[in-house]
């Protein structure tokens, strides 16, 4: 995160001129630093998912209200303190070279190091990438988090090096506009330091009312929404500013301990993606750290704590730590290092360290602190022409894969039988019928019109045995990627498959492993409406392969408990069995298929128990067959051949590599076939 290095909170006073209409003025604090430290500490201890404060992204608005603090204060103090001891006024060129100097070459370097380590195949090059580096260099990155969202396939996918980028845009954001409206409500609305207290106390709340009204995703990425934990910090700023005390009530002293521990309690106990921060609470959580703030202006035992030269240290390049960790955790996983827990946590710090300190000492520091005068058309010039490089360099690296379209709702058909032409017709002047109808009939009649035979009739083939597949992404992805070299004349498969879709009437929210609640997307369709449909495609159906069983190995909130699947998972079966009466009265044989181990890779989603979680699904989807005598499939020989499950999910651990997707299904057809001729 951004760690204001002007004249506040950097060793200096915010202005060494005389003042003109203010005796308070903030001097540096290196407890402010300790707050940075503090701060940054919540967000990587969350980002390296140990187990360890799942709330830790509130250290971000801890950062929001202390710079709008720092900020603030600085504006506030330049305002009242005038150069020539007469005309008041803000340094709008200063302070946004200030601003460039402080933010720009650390966060530029930071991105066009993730593109290179994209070109060098150190990062996947997935279909946004070229999105999010631009979002990021231009400073929108949280309004592309609110507007674009994931697709379903996006959340199988590498996680974006560059997420964490959406605060600092946020931030930004509010750097640009800022000294404008508080130059703009001095100099022309005339306001006093009284007035903008007034006024900043009314744009809190219209902040903190749209924050509790809006949805989730726009409470949490919006500007506007998050603009209140920046103007609590501004109001601390400015009713401090207008003070002629020269100390605070000594009763202050007892509110860094208490704000302190509040926040970390909070970082242990909040959920990771839902829950009051995501309803409207965050600017309330702002005040927590406006009491921290506050009462670190006054000696006592918790300042000195946070003025404890470590921790002081890692506020100053807070800013580099904020930009370089997420890079780095995403680049060094459990597959490419070779450890996991503790260990891979350890060694993540110790490479983000390394890094932002050198980054501090060779880049940051010597920028800032140059003498060189730059004019701020030059800085303005400068930014622009980086940020465009970086743009640039995002087109270069980005990948143009064109995301395969969903599998026909039909696969195969090609050898439907052909009735011999009546004795008085030829086939060149009455089409052939057959004897079934729909979209597996359509190759038929087009032989029978297109046919120039006139004496001789076609001998009867054997109808292919016609197939509905049921299931989420992993038959839906796996359909999709064999569709286009699917031959097979003795199959046709009925797609009923769809990503992000189980199919369970009422399926209870789920959440993975950061805590995130899933969802089925609004297109959704249950079984009830789904199987029908699917089925309709063909005046008679064979066998119904049901390849489900992924959803329940994540938990889910069933009678108010988060349950995993060991845990419980009655709820998922007695769905399952209504699904296998609809079939069977529906004239149609069931196969359950039996869930996969998962690849390594699907840690990222999945907690690290997965092995386990779908070993508990795989024994209760079993015991299932045998109570109801249905017929089950095991997918397990065939996704982890020789005892390897990320031999043909090399992605994510869960889905077939596209390459794989023909030789997979035809395995699974080959083996449905098997089971079906066994039964007879």
């Amino acid at each position: 995160m951004d760690k204001v290095e002007d004249r506040v909170g950097s060793g200096s006073q915010v202005d060494e001129r005389p003042d003109v209409g203010a005796t308070y003025q903030l001097a540096y604090q290196p407890a402010l630093d300790g707050v940075r430290g503090v701060a940054v500490v919540l967000v990587v201890v969350f980002h390296l998912d140990v187990g360890v404060f799942d709330g830790g992204y509130l250290g971000v608005s801890v950062f929001f209200t202390l710079s709008g603090f720092l900020i603030t204060a600085l504006l506030v103090g330049e305002w009242n303190s005038p150069g020539d001891g007469t005309q008041r006024g803000i340094g709008l060129g200063r302070f946004y070279v200030r601003r460039i100097k402080r933010l720009m070459p650390a966060g530029i370097a930071t991105l066009l190091a993730v593109a290179a380590l994209a070109a060098v195949g150190l990062l996947a090059r997935t279909p946004r990438l070229q999105g999010d580096l631009t979002a990021a260099a231009w400073n929108v990155f949280n309004w592309r988090e609110l507007w674009s969202g994931d697709s379903y396939a996006e959340l199988f996918q590498q996680e974006s090096a560059v997420a964490h980028f959406w605060s600092l845009a946020i931030e930004e954001q509010f750097y640009l506009v800022w000294p404008l409206t508080m130059l703009f409500l001095f100099k022309r609305c005339g306001l006093g330091r009284h007035g903008l207290l007034r006024v900043l106390g009314v744009l809190f709340l219209l902040s903190a009312a749209t924050a509790l009204m809006a949805s989730p995703e726009v409470a949490y990425f919006a500007t506007w929404t998050r603009a209140s934990e920046i103007l609590a910090g501004a109001l601390l700023a400015v009713w401090m500013s207008t003070s002629s005390r020269p100390t605070w009530p000594n009763w202050w002293r007892w509110l860094p301990a208490a704000s302190l521990s509040i926040i970390v309690v909070a970082a242990i106990v909040t959920p990771t993606a839902t829950g009051w921060a995501y309803e409207g609470g965050l600017p309330v959580f702002a005040l927590v750290s406006v009491a921290l703030i506050a009462g670190l202006q006054i000696p006592s035992h918790t300042t000195r704590a946070m003025s404890w030269l470590p921790l002081v240290s890692l506020g100053k390049v807070s800013y580099g730590v904020y930009l370089v960790h997420w890079p780095v955790f995403v680049v060094l996983d459990e597959q490419r290092v070779g450890v996991g827990g503790w260990s891979l946590a350890v060694f993540r710090l110790a490479v983000t360290g390394i890094i932002a300190v050198t980054m501090f000492f060779v880049l940051e520091r010597p920028i800032r602190q140059s003498q060189r005068s730059v004019r701020p058309i030059v800085a303005a010039g400068c930014a622009v022409l980086a940020m465009s490089i970086v743009t640039v360099a995002a087109f270069a690296v980005s990948d143009d894969t064109i995301v395969a379209d969903p599998a026909p709702a039909v696969l195969g058909g090609e050898a439907m039988m052909v009735l011999d032409s009546p004795p008085e017709t030829t086939a060149a002047t009455a089409p052939a019928t057959s004897i079934v109808s729909g979209p597996v009939a359509d190759w038929a009649a087009t032989q029978a019109t297109t046919s120039t035979t006139t004496t001789t009739t076609t001998v009867p083939a054997p109808l292919p045995t016609t197939i509905a597949v049921f299931g989420d992404s992993v038959p839906a992805w796996l359909l999709r990627d064999a569709a286009s070299s699917f031959d097979r004349s003795d199959v046709v498969i009925l797609n009923g498959a769809k990503e992000a879709c189980d199919g369970m009437v009422d399926l209870p929210v789920g959440r993975d492993r950061r805590r995130t609640e899933l969802r089925p997307p609004d297109d959704c369709l249950d079984w009830t409406v789904s199987y029908p449909q699917t089925l309709e495609n063909a005046a008679e159906t064979d066998l119904a392969l049901l390849v489900v069983g992924q959803a329940p190995v994540v938990d889910h909130l069933i009678d108010g408990e988060w349950q995993g699947p060991c845990d419980s998972i009655d709820w998922y079966l007695d769905d399952l069995d209504q699904r296998v009466e609809f079939l069977r009265g529906e004239g149609v044989q069931p196969v359950l298929a039996i869930p996969a181990r998962y690849g390594e890779r699907v840690a990222f989603m999945v907690d690290d128990d997965h092995r386990e979680r779908v070993g508990c699904v795989r024994s209760a989807l079993l015991g299932f067959t045998l109570r109801h005598n249905v017929d089950n499939l095991d997918l397990d020989p065939v996704l982890c051949p020789n005892n390897d499950c990320d031999a043909r999910r090399d992605a994510d651990g869960i889905h077939v590599g596209p390459e794989f997707a023909p030789l997979v299904l035809d395995e699974i057809l080959d083996d449905v076939l098997a089971l079906v001729d066994t039964a007879l």
